[in-house]
């Protein structure tokens, strides 16, 4: 499995586990099949706090689950949702650009991802992402 298939995969099965107002868990299975070397630092989930009202996200490949906390006074668990998995798409829509990253660059590949989602969310264009 190629690593931007990796990446799209773990953007787009997801599951809710629990919810509480401010915070939901999310169970990632196929965070499981990430070989230790392709696993991304906290560093790269830092794209998921562009997410109006999101403020915290955290992901433990041990139990395949993220945690995000968000002000509940500035969105909800359906919209956290809704907009995690437009990132999904929005990692679709351009894996073809992934494609031209190697394995080993991960900082590159945060960097251009982190560059897409704030685009998709602030409405500004993000010019040489990459």
């Amino acid at each position: 499995m190629k690593l931007t298939d990796i990446i799209f995969n773990l953007h787009m099965h997801f599951k809710v586990v629990h919810s509480l107002p401010g915070r939901v868990r999310l169970h990632v299975p196929v965070a499981k099949k990430v070989p230790k070397e392709w696993r991304f630092g906290s560093e790269y989930f830092d794209y998921a706090k562009m997410i109006p009202g999101v403020v915290n996200f955290d992901f433990n490949y041990v139990t395949c689950n993220a945690l995000i906390e968000y002000d509940a006074k500035l969105t909800n668990e359906k919209k956290v949702i809704t907009d995690m998995k437009s990132i999904a798409y929005l990692a679709n829509e351009h894996k073809n650009a992934f494609k031209d990253f190697e394995s080993d660059d991960k900082d590159k590949i945060v960097t251009y991802f982190s560059g897409l989602v704030k685009s998709h969310f602030s409405g500004e264009e993000v010019t040489n992402a990459k």
